[in-house]
C-alpha cells in the first residue's frame, strides 16, 4: 500500500510539532471489518524475485517456501544515501509449476464446475484455484457479512496461508480480501448475488488451573512450555504443516485436563477451569458484557468488589470468557483456537490440601453412585 501526500501538505503547525507531515487514518466501518495493522513502515519498497538465465538448483523450493524475513540485509550494489536495509517479513506470491498432480485436479474441476460460481463447491474450488496464498475458503450460501441469513447474499470466509505469517488468529489482508470479492463478483458469480468476503470468528480457549510440577523443576519455566504444549493442542495448525483448520467443531474439557496430565513434566493439576470466549463484531464495550455469560469473576476477588474497590483487572479478577465444561463453536465461520496467555498458577506438590465433602444431603447424592435403590420388600 503507498500513500500519495498531496503538494499542499505543510510541515508548519500549531497543535503538532513542526517539521514533519502528521498523517491521521480513520476506519469508518467497524474495526473488525478490517484485518490488524501489524506495523507502520516508512521509506519501504517491493523488491521481485528475478531469475538469471543460468540454471537454479533450488528454484522449485524457492516458489513453493519462499524467501523467510530478515534474509535480505544489504543492497547488491551499495547507495551512500541508504544506511541499512531490513526485510521484516517473509516473500509473498511465489507459485510453483503445476505438476501432473495438481494438471488432473484442476482440469477435473474444471470440467465440474465450468468456471462458473452456482454451488458452495465452485465458489470454494475457484477462489483457491486463483489465490495461492488462501489457505482454506469456507462459503455460506445465504448468509451476510455478518455469517447471519440473508437471501441473495454470499459470504466466503477466507483464512489466508499461516506457513507466510504464523499466528494462532490468520487474517487475510484487505486489499487480497478486496481482490477476491471483485474476482468472484465479476467473474464467476450471477449479477444478483452479493458476494461478502470475511474473515473467520475466532473463538479462543483458555485454561486456568492450578499446576503442580515434578519435583526438582523450574515451576516458572515449566508453566511456560506448558503454555506452548497447550497451544500447540489446540492450535496445531498454527505450528504444525499439513494440520487443517477446522470450522466449527468442539472440545471437552476432560480432553484438555487429560492432556495436560499427560505431560511428563506435570505431577498433578487442581482448581482446573476452561473458558470460551468470543469477539464479537457487535460488542460495544465492557458495558454491553454480562457478569456469568461474557465474563466471570473469580470467588473471594481481592480487593472485595465495591464502589470503592480499585485495583481490580481483567484477566486476574475477572475472567474474560464462558467456563463450560465443552467448547462448541457458536457459528457457521467459527473456529475454536487457544488463547495466547493461559493462566497457568505453579504450586508446591503437598500444598493444596482436600478439606473433604463440604457439602451433605440427598440432594447432592446419586443413585448408584452414593446409595441404591431396592426393589420393595413383600410382606414386611
Amino acid at each position: 500500500m503507498g500513500l500519495a501526500i498531496g503538494r499542499d501538505a505543510t510541515v508548519d503547525h500549531t497543535a503538532m510539532p513542526t517539521g514533519r507531515v502528521w498523517l491521521r487514518a480513520l476506519i469508518r466501518q467497524a474495526p473488525e471489518s478490517a484485518a490488524r495493522t501489524l506495523a507502520l513502515r516508512s521509506q519501504a519498497g517491493l523488491a521481485s524475485f528475478a531469475p538469471t538465465d543460468g540454471q537454479i538448483s533450488d528454484y522449485a523450493d524457492h516458489l513453493q517456501a519462499g524467501l523467510a524475513a530478515e534474509t535480505i540485509q544489504r543492497l547488491k550494489r551499495r547507495i551512500a544515501s541508504i544506511k541499512t536495509v531490513r526485510q521484516p517479513y517473509p516473500s509473498f506470491g511465489g507459485r510453483t509449476s503445476e505438476t501432473d498432480a495438481d494438471f488432473f485436479r484442476r482440469c477435473s474441476e474444471r470440467l465440474r464446475h465450468r468456471h462458473r460460481a452456482v454451488t458452495v463447491w465452485d465458489f470454494e474450488r475457484l477462489v483457491l484455484e486463483a489465490f495461492p496464498e488462501i489457505f482454506k475458503v469456507k462459503c455460506l450460501p445465504h448468509s451476510s457479512a455478518d455469517g447471519e441469513p440473508k437471501a441473495g447474499d454470499v459470504a466466503l470466509v477466507v483464512v489466508p496461508d499461516v506457513r507466510a505469517l504464523p499466528s494462532l488468529e490468520p487474517r487475510a489482508g484487505e486489499v487480497l480480501m478486496r481482490r477476491i470479492g471483485d474476482y468472484v463478483s465479476t467473474a464467476l458469480a450471477t449479477p444478483f448475488a452479493t458476494i461478502h468476503v470475511i474473515h473467520p470468528l475466532y473463538e479462543r480457549i483458555r485454561v486456568d488451573a492450578r499446576v503442580a510440577f515434578r519435583s526438582g523443576l523450574d515451576a516458572g519455566y515449566y508453566a511456560g512450555v506448558l503454555n506452548q504444549d497447550l497451544q500447540r493442542f489446540l492450535s496445531p495448525w498454527a505450528y504444525a504443516d499439513g494440520e487443517d483448520i477446522v470450522f466449527g467443531g468442539q472440545i471437552y474439557r476432560s480432553e484438555i485436563l487429560a492432556f495436560m496430565e499427560g505431560r511428563d513434566y506435570v505431577d498433578y493439576v487442581t482448581d482446573f477451569n476452561l473458558y470460551h470466549s468470543q469477539s464479537s463484531a457487535n460488542a460495544d464495550g465492557v458495558g454491553t458484557l454480562t457478569i456469568g455469560v461474557d465474563f466471570f469473576i473469580r470467588p473471594d476477588p481481592t480487593p472485595p468488589i465495591s464502589a470503592q474497590a480499585t485495583g481490580m483487572t481483567i484477566g486476574d479478577t475477572f475472567i474474560v470468557g464462558r467456563g463450560v465444561e465443552v467448547a462448541v463453536a457458536t457459528k457457521a465461520q467459527s473456529i475454536l483456537v487457544s488463547h495466547i496467555e493461559h493462566r497457568i498458577t505453579p504450586i508446591n506438590v503437598g500444598e493444596e490440601t482436600c478439606f473433604g465433602v463440604q457439602t451433605l444431603g440427598v440432594g447432592y447424592m446419586t443413585i448408584s453412585l452414593d446409595l441404591e435403590v431396592s426393589e420393595p420388600i413383600s410382606g414386611g
